[in-house]
């Protein structure tokens, strides 16, 4: 039937995109994969624009880089609305489930999405706005640009997948991580969609443009960190650059069996982006001033911000980031610590192979996935509780392989261990990055700095 079928294809998908990305084991990126190729490849177009400078390189890649994008995703959409039945998927994407709003999970994902989709807490703002005269229209420019990235990645993104992943492959299948709907969803749609193949590669040809888009902006304030802090001619600072970004991207690469090191690194740097931006606000609103902040934005602005705005960001912008990042750590902490922990990981994996060894007994007999659960669960214990094999009675019938059993638990051990190191090099990458900064502010920055002030004579005070 076509559930199955829609099933068969999505995991079809999912398999694909696990061998193709070395998500099945570690190393196997470096192993013939072609993904290390097509890896290089971007690399390679990121740093040569780069290099290029920001009007010749970035400036010009997304003068025509962006329209490409908008058109791929229009060509897409008209499509997709011309489907049969496409006003149940419309329906399943923009009817509202209340209940969702009492999730913390749905508000973490929410912040986590707009945070890296308007790059708040990346530092990129600060970076780009250094390119902006006195007088140039700062509100204008920032509802543009937010409201273009929202109508590119919840219209015209969400208008593409939600509705049809829900149409060919069920509910079950249309909802989930951004990760999971663009590279697993998406192709068994196309599976199904007449000219899937076309617009297969207009879809990917997209995420690519979009992909570039995004890393060239995180790429610019680096370099800009490197040409302004330590006085390196551009060349200079893409090698630097380029060579650090390789020593990072290694590792991650290489140890892709569940994508765990691209886990816990996406999961630090979106827990250090919330603090960084909570952090931000509250000394943007309490220390410099809010009030100040508010003038500054309606200076040569067409559209000008209210003053009841500095409210907001004195008060509810940061009691809501305070409130999200609580939440973030409430719900996340405990398993992202017990993650890095080799000896919990060991006893989970053995839990889970036990648990795995007697549900193949059960259904064996005949059980429905209710009463396999129940039993599981009775012989097991909670899943919360410390697993202890040795007090375990096993049912008839069931017999683990110690030998296969403690490989598990090796290879258990092992990915606690990469998790620790993406913490602590993600650490130490951050303590190296305070330590420049603190150079470069007390060397050339801070003489440039003393230099603008002594310009326009500023005195300081007693």
């Amino acid at each position: 039937n076509r559930g199955s079928e829609a099933g068969a294809v999505v995991g079809a998908a999912e398999g694909y995109l696990n061998t193709t990305t070395g998500a099945t084991g570690h190393g196997e990126v470096f192993s013939g994969n072609r993904m290390l190729w097509l890896v290089l490849a971007c690399f390679l177009v990121n740093f040569y624009i780069i290099y290029q400078g920001v009007t010749r390189g970035i400036e010009k890649f997304c003068k025509y880089a962006m329209p490409a994008l908008i058109i791929c995703a229009l060509i897409i959409l008209v499509r997709v609305l011309t489907l049969d039945n496409i006003t149940s998927g419309l329906g399943f994407m923009w009817n509202p489930q209340w209940s969702k709003l009492t999730d913390a999970n749905v508000w973490l994902a929410a912040a986590g999405q707009i945070f890296f989709s308007l790059s708040v807490g990346f530092g990129l703002i600060l970076c780009y706005s250094s390119y902006v005269r006195s007088n140039d229209d700062i509100v204008l420019s920032s509802l543009s640009a937010s409201s273009t990235n929202e109508f590119c990645e919840v219209v015209l993104g969400g208008l593409i997948v939600v509705p049809t992943a829900f149409i060919f492959l069920g509910a079950e299948n249309a909802t989930g991580g951004t990760f999971g709907l663009g590279f697993v969803t998406i192709p068994a749609i196309m599976n199904f969609m007449p000219g899937g193949h076309f617009f297969g590669a207009l879809w990917f040809g997209l995420l690519f443009i979009a992909a570039v888009t995004s890393s060239l902006s995180m790429l610019q304030p680096a370099i800009a960190f490197l040409e302004d802090g330590f006085g390196l001619k551009r060349r200079m600072s893409v090698v630097i650059l380029g060579v650090v970004t390789a020593l990072g991207a290694v590792p991650i690469m290489y140890f892709t069996r569940g994508f765990l090191a691209l886990d816990y690194t996406d999961f630090w740097c979106n827990f250090c982006m919330i603090v960084a931006a909570t952090l931000t606000v509250i000394m943007f609103g309490w220390v410099i001033g809010a009030e100040k902040g508010v003038e500054e934005m309606n200076r040569g602005a067409e559209f000008r911000v209210p003053p009841w705005i500095a409210l907001f960001i004195r008060y509810i912008t940061p009691t809501f980031l305070i409130v999200i990042l609580v939440a973030w750590v409430a719900t996340n902490a405990k398993v992202r610590l017990d993650g890095m922990n080799p000896s919990k990981q060991a006893k989970l994996a053995a839990r889970d192979y036990y648990q795995s060894a007697i549900s193949t007994q059960f259904t064996a007999d005949g059980l429905t996935k209710e009463a396999i659960s129940a039993r599981t669960t009775q012989i097991l214990g909670d899943p919360e509780s410390d697993f202890d094999a040795s007090k375990i009675t096993l049912p008839v019938g069931v017999v683990i392989d110690e030998a296969e059993l403690k490989e598990v638990q090796r290879e258990a051990r092992f990915d606690a261990n990469i998790a620790r190191m993406v913490f602590f090099g993600l650490l130490v990458l951050f303590i190296v990055l305070v330590v420049l900064s603190d150079i470069a502010c007390r060397g050339r920055i801070g003489g440039m700095i003393k230099k603008k002030d002594d310009e326009v004579g500023f005195v300081e005070s007693p």
